[in-house]
Parts: C-alpha cells; structure tokens; sequence
C-alpha cells in the first residue's frame, strides 16, 4: 500500500508541473522555449504570503516566466496561502508537502478503525456519546476504545460490534495526515485539480 500510495502522490504532483510547462509551451506560440525556462518550469506551491517574502516571490516568478501573465495571476490565487491559517487544509498544500516526503521515504501506512461505524448491543443500551475512543490509529492489534458495560442482572454481558477500517497515514508523515483515510486523501487531491486547478487554466492551454 505504501508502495501504491507512494506512486500516486509523484503521479499528482508530476501532473501539475506538467501543466506549468505545457502552459509555457502555449505561450510561446510555436517558439522553441529557451533552456533557462524549461529547465526552470514547474507549478510553484506557496504556504507564506509571497507578497511580502521577496525571495518566495522571485522563486514563483523564476517557476512560471514563460507562462502567459493572466495564467500566472491564477495559479497565485489558487496558492495555499490564500488561506490563510488554514492553509495545510488546502489540497495544493496536501500534495505539495506529501510529495516532498515521498521523495525521501515512503508514505507510511497503518489500520484506522472508525469509530463513527462502530455498531454494538449491550443489556442496557450505550449511547455513542459514552464510548472514549483511545487511539486514531494503529499500526498492530492494540486497543481501540473505551465504554462502560452496565447490567443491573449481574448476567453475562455480550459485546458484539462492527467496525470500518481504513488504511491511514501515520507517522512519520506530517500529523497533519495522522488518521486521514489515505484513498479519501488523494481521492480528494485529485478531485481538486481536476475541478479548480484545472479549469480557469485550460483557455491558456491553446
């Protein structure tokens, strides 16, 4: 799986620097690009305001010269730190910062058990709000949740739950992705390039 997921986040973030120089090659009309563009071009990802940190600033424009202004000024806009604080909510940033770890280790994979569909019965009826879940994820056999047990008969108490599991990602990767559902992750990765990157980008495609 960590071999899987490994060749997934190369494959996205690959996608966006192809993007960057196909929309210098666009823009060039036909003109063979020059050496220091080409060798420059990729999709630069930004999480600190590159308005107000100059060298930020000359390594997105050094990243996008040949690209034609009007694009350039979208691929801004579509910058993590538009967000703001919340920028490692943004999927740019996601992938951005996945990719960089891949290149030196491969994501780590373990089990999350979601509690959200545990299901179970006991005597007198648990409520969701009573079960303490004690850990996010897991990597073996371990303990997963807490709850009470209570039966005023003294009889025999049988818990039988259901629960989903998920491969997540842990560490080592950023606690940012602790826990995430890797397949819903990069699911979503992708669905945002496809539906917001790419789009405003494809009239300066021809």
């Amino acid at each position: 799986m960590s071999l899987i997921a490994g060749d997934c986040i190369h494959n996205l973030r690959a996608s966006l620097d192809n993007l960057a120089l196909e929309l210098a090659l666009a823009y060039a009309r036909g003109k063979a690009l020059s050496s220091d563009v080409e060798g420059n071009s990729a999709f630069p990802i930004f999480s600190n305001d590159i308005a107000n940190f100059p060298r930020s600033r000359k390594i997105f424009n050094k990243m996008t010269r040949g690209i034609d202004p009007r694009a350039k000024a979208i691929i801004e806009e579509l910058q993590p730190y538009k967000r703001g604080d919340g920028f490692r909510n943004d999927r740019l940033w996601q992938i951005n910062q996945l990719s960089n770890e891949e290149k030196h280790r491969l994501p780590h994979a373990a089990v999350l058990n979601n509690l959200k569909t545990l299901t179970y019965f006991v005597p007198d009826n648990i409520g969701h709000e009573e079960i303490r879940p004690l850990f996010r994820y897991f990597d073996s056999s371990a303990p997963v949740a807490c709850y009470p047990a209570r039966d005023s008969t003294a009889a025999e108490v049988h818990v039988n739950f259901k629960a989903a599991f998920d491969v997540c990602f842990s560490q080592p990767t950023h606690q940012r992705f602790w826990g995430e559902s890797i397949f819903d992750t990069l699911e979503n990765i992708h669905r945002h390039l496809v539906n917001k990157v790419l789009p405003p980008l494809i009239p300066f495609l021809t």
